[in-house]
């Protein structure tokens, strides 16, 4: 064979074996894993998407912390789920199929993560601020030789089964690097013990229809429509719904509906504005509640009772007074070597329908003004508007003392402090009584008649 005919037949080789290559498709659903891909010594990871095409040849690694559940209509005569033990399943596409070591997996599977969150719970022997009597817990992901995620810090007391404060860096990217450190409180937070998600230690409840309470409580029927509450989480924020996935118990409260879906979605918008584009800058965020809304009795004159919600399983949900956001400027760094900050305030909204406009100086001299990114915004111009919400920007040092769970001044730049975690298996076999009395006790002793819970017992 001459060296013409040899490139020829060499040429058409190579476009038989290229038109028999063909891409793979693989279907996700929630709780959806978190995808990992290598691109020569670094790793990056997302939220999978719902539907991950690669090409042939291409690998990643999906992670799930319980492990997987996968179904394929393809196999044999019926649809088959099968499990999958291990929290990391590495896939390459070859042909059109997707395969792991040892084993094959079809065209037309669907891939979810085993258990209902699609985040882990970790504990870390660094707390955070003002917590050091408390837990300080991380929803993240472990993984292992390629490194680890944290999504967010939250400061729990596990006897009170109340949710003090939880931390998180505004924002991080959608696909982010394994390798980079994170900033802000998350840090020096390490995911040193891993916690399970139980009910013995999180307080959960059933989805609570406030609309439905409300209409049956004449006293409330008679001041307040019935949708004037929802129940909701405290993150509002989209970026984080897949980690929160399962976790929704520990984070949702009672909120007023005009605030949430007005200036409190507005600042959040302006937050997100001021950490994306040319400018950019990252925030550490920290989210709180405070106090007990109260509801004035028309039967008696400036008397005023506790605004609470009746479930139907028997719990009772206090309405909280206010929501904060302690909202600190990080370095350009992200505040990885630099733990103090120029620029810091506290976004207090006061999510009483009961809360007069004319009380906002009261409680605090509003900064919205001074801050760049809020001065021209919907929150800037509707501020005093209670048809939005009632919400204001307090200097820290005012609201120190009057916001429960706030970290105070001291701590206010971030610096954790190092404390020793109990041992893993002294913490598995930790126990209470549920008796309601007996936390009660427990809950006056620890912290005191005057801060209220996030959920009463």
């Amino acid at each position: 064979m001459n060296l013409l005919h040899t490139v020829v037949f060499v040429l058409a080789t190579s476009l038989i074996i290229q038109d028999v290559k063909s891409d793979c498709s693989l279907e996700t659903s929630s709780p959806r894993p978190l995808l990992v891909t290598t691109f020569g010594s670094k790793h990056f990871s997302s939220s999978a998407p719902e539907n991950i095409m690669n090409s042939d040849g291409e690998a990643f690694r999906l992670h799930c912390p319980k492990g997987f559940m996968w179904k394929s209509p393809y196999n044999g005569y019926r649809e088959d789920e099968r499990y999958f033990g291990n929290t990391n399943l590495d896939l390459r596409c070859e042909s059109g199929n997707w395969y792991w070591p040892d084993d094959q997996i079809f065209v037309g599977v669907t891939v979810k993560c085993a258990c209902s969150h699609s985040s882990a719970i970790f504990e870390s022997r660094t707390s955070l601020p003002d917590c050091e009597n408390y837990m300080t817990l991380i929803l993240g992901h472990q993984l292992n030789e390629t490194g680890s995620l944290k999504t967010m810090a939250m400061c729990y007391d596990p006897l009170g089964l109340q949710l003090k404060y939880v931390s998180y860096l505004a924002y991080p990217m959608k696909i982010r690097m394994l390798e980079e450190r994170q900033g802000g409180d998350l840090n020096l937070l390490g995911l040193d013990i891993g916690v399970d998600y139980t009910k013995s230690f999180f307080k959960q409840l059933s989805t609570v229809n406030v609309s439905e309470v409300l209409r049956k409580d004449t006293q409330l029927a008679e001041l307040l429509s019935a949708d004037t509450f929802e129940y909701a989480s405290l993150i509002q924020d989209k970026i984080f719904a897949n980690e929160l996935v399962g976790y929704e118990d520990m984070f949702n409260i009672v909120w007023l509906r005009a605030l949430r879906k007005g200036i409190w979605m507005h600042w959040l918008n302006d937050l997100r504005i001021a950490s994306t584009g040319e400018n950019a800058r990252k925030f550490n965020v920290r989210l709180g509640v405070s106090g007990v809304a109260t509801v004035p009795l028309m039967d008696k004159c400036n008397y005023t009772r506790p605004l609470s919600i009746e479930t139907s399983d028997g719990n009772t949900l206090s309405v909280p007074a206010q929501i904060w956001a302690h909202v600190r400027t990080l370095p350009p760094d992200h505040g990885r070597n630099d733990t103090k900050s120029s620029k810091e305030f506290v976004i207090v909204a006061h999510n009483s329908p009961f809360f007069k406009a004319e009380d906002l100086n009261s409680f605090c001299t509003s900064m919205c003004n001074e801050i760049p990114w809020l001065r021209n915004s919907f929150v800037g111009r509707l501020q005093q508007y209670p048809i939005y919400g009632l919400m204001q920007c307090c200097p820290i040092e005012d609201v120190a003392n009057k916001l429960d769970n706030l970290p105070k001044p001291a701590a206010r730049g971030g610096t954790t402090i190092a404390t020793t975690a109990p041992e893993p298996n002294r913490l598995l076999s930790f126990s209470f009584s549920l008796d309601e009395n007996e936390l009660e006790d427990e809950y006056l002793e620890n912290i005191g008649p005057e801060r209220p819970r996030l959920f009463d017992i």
